[in-house]
């Protein structure tokens, strides 16, 4: 965390140094014994209290990230390519059974409600969640297969981030049963991905996504992405991404109908900046991986012939140039429009 404080610092001085303990940290943060194959990956998480070995995983996490974007093209290349297979595999360790919260609708009191449990769980929730996204990322920009399967995703959707961000248990049990009102049931991410696909959505279903929060949005979009690149690059018959076009349409009027509720937290009271760290982050741009994806499925040639040449023909690429050159037609053609 620090490293990534450091690249975002506006001292130019603070960057430079911080390059210089990029692959040190790497080295150190891989070399530990969860992170190891015959341990990490291949023993079973055996209960939400294995706080050490998530810590290692969110870790390497955070290596990855720095790497990707501000190391070198060799320190992209091996990252991307090695490292992130050590991620992949301890992440689906983690979740060798599915990771889901206690069924809050059924508790009547906050006597009832484990605080700590909540926590200690949707911190698993989320490591899973942004494991997911990073491999969403490789192949939106890298144009790399992805590694992590969308029926993987076993886990229940990420709670609001307001009661992940409460300060105390009162406040979490509060706004948790404000959440629970308006989500109908508990929802696997897989199975929400399954259901956005389909050619309309009831009015329980539409409610779902119109309250699941940004978040899970993103992700929604990112199972998209890497659902049309396996579509592209496989021997998939004319009119295969009907589905991918249902859900891109879903997911356009859930974005649409999204209710973002700023809740005043008693977190804020006495901060000289009250809020500025719940601000929502890049998950923001969820509409413009909507956009992105709408235009490589226009691009596609699945929809109107037999041809299977992909969009995007160079895989694995560290330069990013295939997507960056999509992008720039599309903006002229919008600037040009």
């Amino acid at each position: 965390m620090a490293i990534i404080g450091s690249c975002l610092s506006p001292d130019a001085r603070d960057n430079e140094m911080a390059k210089g303990w990029f692959d040190a940290v790497e080295e150190m943060v891989f070399d530990d014994d969860w992170l190891d194959e015959d341990l990490g990956a291949s023993v079973p998480f055996q209960n939400v209290k294995d706080g050490e070995r998530l810590q290692s995983l969110q870790a390497a996490y955070f290596v990855c990230l720095y790497q990707n974007w501000e190391g070198s093209d060799s320190s992209k290349g091996r990252i991307r390519r090695h490292r992130y297979n050590t991620v992949i595999a301890v992440a689906r360790a983690l979740q060798q059974t599915a990771v889901t919260h206690q069924d809050f609708s059924s508790l009547n009191d906050e006597s009832m409600f484990e605080w700590k449990e909540f926590i200690e769980t949707e911190t698993k929730i989320r490591t899973i969640c942004y494991v997911y996204l990073l491999d969403g990322a490789f192949t939106i920009f890298n144009n790399t297969p992805p590694r992590m399967m969308v029926f993987e995703m076993r886990m229940c959707l990420t709670s609001p981030n307001q009661t992940f961000q409460a300060v105390t248990a009162a406040e979490c049990f509060s706004l948790l049963k404000q959440w629970v009102y308006t989500i109908p049931r508990q929802c696997p991410m897989a199975s929400a991905l399954e259901m956005l696909c389909k050619p309309d959505l009831d009015v329980e279903e539409g409610r779902l996504f119109a309250n699941m929060g940004i978040l899970n949005m993103f992700s929604m979009i990112t199972g998209l992405h890497t659902s049309t690149f396996q579509i592209q690059n496989s021997l998939a018959p004319p009119g295969a991404m009907q589905r991918i076009e249902h859900g891109l349409r879903n997911w356009k009027t859930a974005w649409n109908n999204q209710r973002v509720v700023d809740v005043v937290s008693e977190s804020d009271e006495g901060d000289p900046f009250p809020g500025m760290w719940k601000q929502i982050g890049f998950i923001k741009n969820a509409y413009e991986y909507w956009l992105l994806c709408c235009l490589l499925v226009e691009r596609s040639p699945l929809k109107d012939s037999e041809e299977t040449k992909p969009v995007l023909g160079q895989y694995d690429e560290t330069d990013m140039d295939q997507v960056k050159e999509l992008i720039a037609q599309f903006g002229n053609m919008i600037f040009e429009g």
